[in-house]
């Protein structure tokens, strides 16, 4: 969806709870994400919100998303990770390139089905080691 939203609907989203696997919030204004947003989006493997205002991910963000293996977040104004952001979910693929993360924790990316992380990208940050 690229159509100037601003925040992102619960309700909204909602009807597309049985069969989503996909989706995209590229190119908007968002800079909040409710905690709840994709709760009922059970089926979703992939969330992009690249180009947008996005400060901060909330802690339940990925909460019932078990499904989930990709998340695309570039290009927002991310600073910080939640601990065990991805816990519940099946992630394999991260990419935070071109925010303001200033430091990135192993805890971040924990996942409960082992090891599935395979891709983590978080260049153009403001990293130190």
């Amino acid at each position: 969806w690229t159509c100037g939203l601003k925040f992102i609907e619960r309700s909204k989203l909602t009807i597309f709870a049985k069969k989503l696997r996909v989706l995209d919030f590229f190119n908007n204004h968002i800079e909040v994400i409710p905690d709840d947003a994709f709760a009922d989006l059970l089926r979703l493997e992939e969330l992009k919100i690249l180009n947008n205002r996005v400060k901060f991910l909330p802690e339940n963000i990925f909460h019932n998303l078990k499904n989930l293996k990709y998340f695309f977040a570039e290009n927002n104004e991310i600073e910080e990770l939640p601990a065990r952001l991805f816990i519940d979910t099946q992630i394999a693929v991260v990419s935070m390139k071109n925010n303001l993360l200033k430091r990135v924790f192993h805890d971040n990316f924990y996942c409960r089905k082992s090891l599935q992380l395979k891709k983590c990208c978080r260049y153009s940050n403001r990293i130190k080691n």
